[in-house]
């Protein structure tokens, strides 16, 4: 007699024993579709893009064109008549008006000698109008 009761015994804790991992094994498959669903697309760390031969540089320049990151612009000096091609890459909401700007490498050095920058949009036949070499005045005697 005692071992039929013993045997009854066994058959619920097997049963028991089968509810547990079922129950254990479903939490770790909703936790991981959940995870799945929920989790942020964010948490990615981007690597910076910077082409070969190019630099970032924080310029001090007004922007007159929208920005929008990656976009070709021309950074234009009206007092030295000197213009370049380079690409947004980063606005600061300082109230200074410096920007990050991709340039090339060679084109660098005159971001940092002169002041007073614009940067305007990309325009293909943009050329800066001569100054005139000659005399503008005449001495009579």
């Amino acid at each position: 007699m005692s071992l039929k009761i013993n045997g009854n015994i066994l058959k619920k804790n097997t049963n028991n024993k089968f509810w547990w991992i079922k129950l254990g094994i479903t939490i770790i498959l909703t936790n991981i579709l959940f995870f799945i669903l929920f989790s942020s697309p964010e948490t990615k760390v981007m690597t910076p893009n910077i082409p070969a031969g190019w630099v970032e540089i924080h310029v001090k320049a007004e922007l007159l064109t929208p920005f929008q990151k990656g976009k070709k612009v021309i950074l234009l000096n009206r007092k030295s008549q000197i213009f370049m091609s380079g690409m947004l890459e980063e606005n600061s909401l300082e109230p200074e008006g410096r920007m990050t700007v991709l340039v090339k490498d060679e084109d660098a050095s005159l971001l940092i000698r002169h002041e007073m920058w614009e940067i305007i949009p990309d325009l293909k036949q943009f050329s800066l109008p001569k100054r005139n070499q000659t005399v503008a005045h005449e001495i009579r005697y």
